[in-house]
């Protein structure tokens, strides 16, 4: 413990000398150089350029107190109603009093113009909206306040308050990245996509209040309602936020079949919007589209079950899993819509009866289709999900699927089911409420008002700034 000690003081003993010397030739160095910096000053000092720098800058100072000398003694002999005098007669001999009045009232009505040829559109600084962070699952989603507000740019877009959103099980991937590589190709190149993939605003569908409309957008204008989906893979993120803007829309827009309300019409990168269904509510609005869309692709397209196919064909329909309640209410229904073709409750059909058409085509050629069958099965499973792909595949079928689902509605052929409805602040609740329960009816997010101001623009004026004008309406504050 001794030897210990006697090393560690002489360590100390060594730094500090060590430390003592080091400030001595510092003190030393910079005494050095400031008694050269001050010789170097007093050379320069010294020498042809100060002078001459300091006999004009002494002559300026003469020559500034003359000036101000002989100013003052001028103002102070000047005959002041004299000068007045002379003024009121210019006045009178070159103005006029008509060419007075017309002066003022052209700069009254430039004035007045200008401002109401300013449509002054205050967005809020930031908004909300619900964002994934990263892509490793719904962890990374967290309600933002600061999210940058949309803008009109061009003439083909709208602005939508949004005032609910539902969760989709494709939201869920999302947050797990799914999308990740079209969305990236297809904002790449585009001027108004960001290049960073997040935070990315989720949503795929939801109902809300169209605000602002551009000059090409035919069908929509302020304050009507609406309800909208957008695919997974729209590179400016989904309808979680207070306003979405929907881009390319009067690009399509302006056909016939546009202008008609109920009608959907679609915009850049496969989104679809129309007008809400009357008789329903913001809330079950929102948890229609997107799934709407699925769904009437999955029949239309995957099982071919289009308006034009299926009259005069039969369907096997499957009631176990709904019990014998709903069995017999439907049977009922069938038989008064169409009687002498109804099936009685109770009857049960052997799908057995008759053989299928392999069987009838013998031992040999039966053999040979039921070995096709059975590859055609293995190359379906290993290509798409469940041996049938289901997506969304065109604009179109997504239009469509808009169009007859809101006329289902306002019939009340279709009912929305809400499952649980949570406001935008408990955005992290909602979806594990989503992840984690398997609910009955769709997970709702309400948006409240936005608390922004907007003023009424005029169709066909344009900004000064050169910006497309567009068609603006009042956002109600919360």
């Amino acid at each position: 413990m001794d030897e210990v000690s006697l090393l560690v003081s002489q360590r100390l003993e060594a730094l500090q000398i060590r430390t003592l010397s080091s400030l001595d030739a510092a003190r030393v160095l910079f005494r050095g150089h400031l008694q050269n910096g001050i010789i170097w000053l007093n050379d320069v000092w010294a020498g042809e350029r100060a002078q001459v720098l300091r006999e004009a800058a002494l002559q300026l100072q003469v020559w500034s107190l003359e000036t101000y000398s002989r100013a003052r003694e001028s103002i102070s002999q000047m005959n002041y109603e004299e000068v007045v005098q002379r003024l009121r007669q210019i006045y009178l001999s070159e103005f006029a009093g008509p060419q007075v009045y017309w002066c003022s009232f052209g700069a009254v009505s430039g004035i007045t113009l200008g401002r109401r040829w300013h449509p002054a559109y205050l967005h809020p600084p930031g908004m909300r909206a619900v964002v994934c962070k990263n892509s490793k699952g719904i962890d990374g989603v967290t309600m933002v306040e600061d999210a940058p507000s949309p803008t009109i740019t061009r003439s083909d877009q709208i602005i939508i308050q949004v005032r609910c959103t539902s969760i989709d099980p494709v939201d869920i991937k999302v947050c797990n990245g799914y999308g990740h590589v079209l969305r990236k190709h297809l904002g790449k190149y585009h001027p108004e996509i960001p290049n960073k993939e997040h935070p990315l605003v989720l949503g795929r569908d939801g109902s809300g209040v169209v605000v602002e409309v551009g000059d090409d957008v035919k069908g929509f204008s302020p304050g009507d309602e609406v309800w909208f989906a957008i695919p997974p893979w729209a590179p400016r993120g989904g309808t979680m936020s207070q306003l979405l803007l929907i881009m390319g829309v009067g690009e399509i827009g302006g056909d016939k079949i546009g202008l008609e309300r109920g009608h959907a019409v679609a915009g850049l990168w496969g989104t679809v919007i129309a007008h809400k269904p009357r008789g329903v509510g913001f809330e079950g609005a929102s948890t229609i589209p997107f799934s709407a869309c699925t769904a009437w692709e999955a029949v239309t397209v995957g099982a071919r079950l289009a308006p034009d196919t299926t009259p005069g064909k039969r369907f096997d329909v499957v009631f176990n899993t709904v019990g014998p309640v709903l069995l017999e209410e439907c049977l009922n229904s069938c038989k008064d819509e169409d009687p002498g073709r109804g099936i009685p409750a109770g009857i049960m059909v052997n799908a057995y009866a008759r053989p299928i058409a392999s069987d009838s085509r013998g031992i040999i050629l039966g053999a040979i289709c039921s070995i096709w069958a059975c590859i055609r099965a293995l190359i379906l499973s290993s290509l798409e999900l469940d041996g049938r792909s289901v997506g969304w595949v065109g604009v179109n079928t997504a239009k469509e699927a808009l169009t007859q689902f809101g006329r289902l509605i306002e019939e009340g052929r279709i009912i929305p089911v809400v499952g649980k409805i949570f406001s935008v602040g408990d955005a992290e609740m909602a979806f594990q409420h989503a992840d984690t329960t398997d609910p009955l009816g769709k997970t709702v997010i309400r948006f409240s008002k936005v608390a922004s101001t907007l003023y009424a623009a005029r169709s066909g004026q344009s900004t000064p700034n050169g910006s497309l004008s567009s068609r603006s309406a009042w956002l109600l504050k919360e």
